[in-house]
């Protein structure tokens, strides 16, 4: 997502956003192989944690993985695309709050004519500089999207 009024700092984060996206929806379509669950936990620091609504929280890349999939049962097929409204750089930390969209098949669709509903969740994510990349350290979201 571009915006203009941030840093090239902040755009690496809002572009590791879109990455994110890519990899998550893969890792929750149908038939997802190990290759996908690897790509994205590879996003997260290896001491990372997940903190998910319905979800007990996960710590460490085991854990992350086995959440992800977990979470492409509960999810399958959806389509992810995260939204950045606010990023903070401090030092090796990014933080980095806004809307994920969730794209689901509706209950009643077949997988070949799949219709799609969709939610919105906010979510916060703490990004931490590892070397020359960003990992996430701190992955939470949830449906409560009130203001």
């Amino acid at each position: 997502m571009a915006n203009t009024n941030w840093t090239p700092k902040q755009q690496k984060i809002a572009d590791l956003d879109a990455v994110w996206g890519e990899a998550a929806t893969k890792a929750l379509k149908q038939g997802a192989t190990e290759a996908d669950f690897k790509t994205v936990t590879d996003l997260y620091s290896k001491d990372g944690t997940v903190a998910w609504q319905g979800f007990k929280p996960g710590h460490g890349s085991a854990e992350i993985e086995a959440h992800w999939k977990k979470a492409n049962k509960s999810f399958r097929n959806s389509v992810l695309k995260f939204e950045p409204v606010r990023l903070d750089i401090v030092g090796s930390l990014a933080l980095d709050f806004g809307k994920v969209v969730f794209k689901s098949p509706a209950p009643d669709s077949k997988q070949s004519t799949a219709k799609y509903k969709q939610s919105t969740a906010k979510y916060l994510v703490i990004w931490r500089r590892e070397g020359r990349s960003w990992k996430v350290l701190y992955d939470a979201w949830n449906e409560n999207t009130s203001s």
